[in-house]
């Protein structure tokens, strides 16, 4: 697994968000289709991403980056810690998908990405179970051609057992005040918080709300 501070190889860089993906599935993909793949970025545990804190400042580990337009997965899971998986770009649909992680796991922009009866599950909160992290991390979307953002249809919130407090999660979070996300016909755990989406307020989406 990449990390999003890691240095790119004979490069003076570093990888960034985006680089970090273990799988990158750009605009030129349209249509793409994914059925019973699994997506892993292996710094996917508490443990883990310890070990990416003493390793960067930049721990982002994305497993899957979508920018493509029409992209649908089935039956796939997508695990990681922090920011799991990137839907970004287009018209996204997962159905019957697996996504797990603890800060940020399900974000991005410019995109509508429709989750219908996926189980969405936290983990890992290590020694500050208080702190239980958010799921998604978004803004409003910059293309007038984007109308949604995330749909959380017939969907499973639930959380890894002993690792977080009641009411401790965050179901969302925003970079600006015009957050595109909504859930319904769900079932939300008691690990999951009923107060109103975090916002974040600097430029690093990192930052505690």
């Amino acid at each position: 697994g990449l990390l999003a501070g890691d240095t790119e190889p004979g490069e003076n860089g570093i990888f960034v968000t985006d680089g970090s993906a273990t799988v990158s599935i750009r605009e030129s993909a349209e249509g793409f289709i994914a059925q019973n793949i699994t997506f892993v970025n292996s710094y996917n545990t508490y443990a883990e991403y310890e070990v990416a804190k003493g390793l960067t400042k930049d721990t982002q580990g994305v497993a899957a980056l979508v920018q493509a337009d029409k992209a649908m997965f089935g039956w796939c899971s997508f695990s990681g810690y922090q920011d799991t998986l990137y839907a970004q770009v287009g018209r996204q649909y997962y159905q019957e998908c697996y996504i797990e992680g603890h800060t940020d796991f399900i974000f991005g922009y410019d995109a509508t990405a429709y989750f219908y009866d996926c189980t969405i599950k936290s983990i890992g909160a290590g020694s500050d179970q208080n702190n239980g992290g958010y799921v998604v991390a978004t803004k409003g979307n910059t293309s007038t051609a984007i109308e949604f953002g995330y749909v959380f249809d017939d969907c499973d919130f639930v959380a890894e057992e002993n690792t977080v407090m009641p009411g401790s999660i965050s179901l969302g979070r925003t970079w600006d005040s015009d957050m595109t996300m909504m859930v319904m016909n769900s079932s939300i755990s008691g690990a999951y918080s009923t107060e109103a989406f975090g916002t974040i307020t600097t430029d690093d989406p990192n930052t505690e709300a």
